[in-house]
């Protein structure tokens, strides 16, 4: 009830009781991002009667529209909100209830800055702004209240400081960054002053972040005592291990997911931990094959699997062994669903300030794969996996420290190896395969072309029909 009565007085102006739901979502700098905002941002400010997003009110918005670097436009409004300003807050941003008696009242003014702020509840346009989980939210609560629906996504230039200078300051304050980087702001505490304030503190920052990205592309890095940022060379995967972790990522890609946060480091048993921050798999390279580790249920036919060894910790894995760098989109649903999984753990970890330092330490022991090199590195696993491919006929694997382990019994259950015969199209057969691995070995045909017409899903392979044996 008094919450009602709380919107009957913010809506004296008329409006409807015609809610709506704008959500805020704060993204991290990537190679993708960084060249829109680059080109096009917003810079916001909004000050307040208070600090309750629920009972406090916004009484004055400010807006820099800056285009490749420059400051192009300005959007300033006190808005009346039909509430009493508190000394405490006129104490801080001198504003007065004076000064709100001829001004729009909310519908108007967020009307107005809707209109000037072309895309921001689709998505099109990037805001910026300090300690910007104070601004989104009030900016949400309004909009959502005045009956609007959208997401806005937003930079914050406070936790992006707090990064990248990364104990240079004492304080993250706005006031306290521009000081660093020698900008002056004319009127504190006002809207639109400390808007454009925000706007320049990350033009200072989006060449450091971009640097910084550079520096950390398909490399590892870790931290020696003078500071400095040098590769960690036994977490980091090699080419041949790089290139598989690109083919990871394009079937991210491919599933609409945001890889900004999808990195890998090579453990001490040499194997690749695929993770968003926790664990989504693990692979390996070695003599014996390359293997994934995947819960069973997830398997297709026709794939060899093991159980996982006690180094790897996985009982509810199974190791999968696959040739090809194809092989891995057929393990598309295990990966989209182990995503799903951890996606409210990983959506926490992003947007809890408690975890600023876990992020950062993440990011300088992982390595991630940038999108320029993407391609070029899947091409380069198509090329060696081809190479390997007669090597694939189970050699011990030579480690001193391999377990033996028992390979599982898939008679049961039609997972794992499975002898296949190689026909002409009169249905002779003209050889017989203990796997597909070997056959594809044999003849020198891709073993997922094979595994396809065994399935029934292609004719031919090779210029041959296939079949499992029963």
């Amino acid at each position: 009830m008094l919450e009602f009565l709380r919107q009957l007085i913010n809506k004296s102006d008329n409006t409807q009781f015609v809610t709506g739901e704008v959500i805020t979502e704060k993204i991290y700098l990537n190679y993708k991002n960084i060249d829109i905002i680059n080109h096009k941002f917003l810079a916001l400010d909004v000050e307040t009667t208070g600090l309750s997003a629920d009972y406090d009110r916004i009484i004055e918005l400010g807006a820099i529209l800056y285009n490749n670097g420059k400051n192009v436009s300005s959007f300033s409004s006190l808005v009346n909100a039909g509430i009493k300003i508190p000394v405490q807050a006129t104490k801080v941003n001198h504003i007065t209830d004076q000064m709100l008696q001829g001004a729009p009242r909310e519908t108007s003014a967020f009307e107005k800055f809707v209109e000037y702020a072309d895309g921001i509840l689709e998505g099109g346009l990037i805001v910026v702004a300090h300690n910007a989980s104070f601004d989104m939210n009030f900016l949400s609560k309004t909009l959502s209240r005045l009956g609007y629906n959208g997401k806005i996504l937003y930079v914050d230039t406070l936790s992006l400081s707090r990064h990248l200078l990364n104990g240079a300051l004492d304080s993250y304050r706005l006031e306290d960054v521009a000081h660093h980087f020698g900008i002056r702001n004319e009127k504190a505490h006002r809207a639109c002053s400390d808007a454009e304030v925000c706007g320049k503190i990350l033009l200072e920052l989006l060449p450091m972040q971009l640097n910084n990205m550079k520096a950390s592309t398909t490399i590892n890095r870790g931290k020696v005592d003078n500071g400095a940022f040098v590769p960690s060379e036994k977490n980091i995967p090699n080419k041949e291990e790089l290139s598989v972790c690109a083919v990871v990522k394009r079937i991210y890609d491919d599933l609409g997911i945001n890889t900004e946060w999808l990195a890998f480091y090579k453990n001490s048993a040499n194997c690749v931990d695929i993770s968003f921050v926790y664990e989504i798999s693990k692979f390996k390279i070695s003599n014996k094959g390359m293997y994934i580790l995947i819960n069973q249920k997830y398997v297709p036919e026709g794939y060899r699997i093991e159980k996982c060894s006690k180094a790897e910790e996985r009982d509810d894995l199974v190791r999968v062994f696959f040739e090809q760098v194809e092989d891995l989109y057929a393990f598309k649903k295990f990966f989209k669903d182990r995503y799903i999984d951890l996606e409210k753990d990983l959506e926490n970890f992003l947007q809890n300030d408690r975890y600023l330092d876990d992020r950062n330490r993440y990011l300088l022991y992982q390595t991630q794969i940038q999108e320029p090199d993407v391609d070029d590195l899947i091409v380069y696993c198509k090329d060696w996996t081809e190479k390997r491919k007669a090597s694939y006929k189970n050699p011990e694997e030579p480690n001193n420290n391999h377990i033996e382990i028992e390979e599982i019994d898939c008679s049961k259950n039609s997972i794992g190896k499975r002898a296949v015969i190689q026909m002409d199209d009169s249905g002779n057969i003209l050889a017989e395969y203990e796997s597909i691995s070997s056959a594809s070995t044999s003849v020198g045909v891709n073993s997922k072309s094979i595994r396809d017409a065994a399935n029934g899903k292609q004719k031919h392979a090779g210029g041959f029909c296939w079949k499992y044996l029963e």
